[in-house]
């Protein structure tokens, strides 16, 4: 398969959705450029062009790559790459593991639901892969990637899918 990066070509992110529209946990969105946009309980950011998710309280950058384009009739593995926002890259690395459990959920904002769980594994250091992807229907969905250490969360970001066919 060939992995095709997400890039703004292929996809358009839309803004910012309330995490309490969609009794979320208080997730920070990622807007055009990459940058977090600031939520009532987020911690200030710095953009970094190649970043697609912020972790801002970890000081990480994660990159994310489907291997295609997201379909609402298919399976759509993806990998997920951590980096330092200070000194890697989403190309070269060096990845990093974040500080805790890797987990990420699939919501439909403008619908109000989910779709079923997403199965995580770390495939290498900093490296995770994403199976079990299932868009359940066509629309706008985000991907919210969550870091967890047991119940607490350690940190968390979302990307929006502007419309998955």
């Amino acid at each position: 398969m060939v992995t095709k990066n997400l890039s703004l070509g292929l996809f358009t992110f839309i803004l910012a959705h309330s995490a309490l529209s969609c009794n979320a946990e208080n997730l920070p969105s990622v807007n055009l450029s990459g940058a977090e946009i600031e939520s009532p309980s987020a911690a200030p950011s710095t953009a970094v062009p190649s970043c697609d998710l912020t972790f801002s309280r970890m000081g990480l950058c994660a990159s994310l790559s489907f291997d295609s384009t997201p379909h609402s009739e298919n399976e759509n593995p993806f990998t997920v790459k951590f980096f330092s926002m200070n000194s890697g890259s989403a190309e070269a690395g060096p990845f990093v593991d974040p500080a805790g459990t890797v987990s990420i959920k699939l919501w439909m904002p403008s619908m109000g639901h989910g779709s079923s769980p997403v199965t995580t594994t770390r495939v290498t250091t900093g490296v995770f892969r994403a199976t079990s992807v299932y868009f359940v229907m066509p629309g706008d969905w985000e991907i919210r990637v969550l870091v967890k250490n047991g119940t607490t969360l350690v940190d968390q970001a979302s990307l929006f899918l502007d419309h998955v066919e």
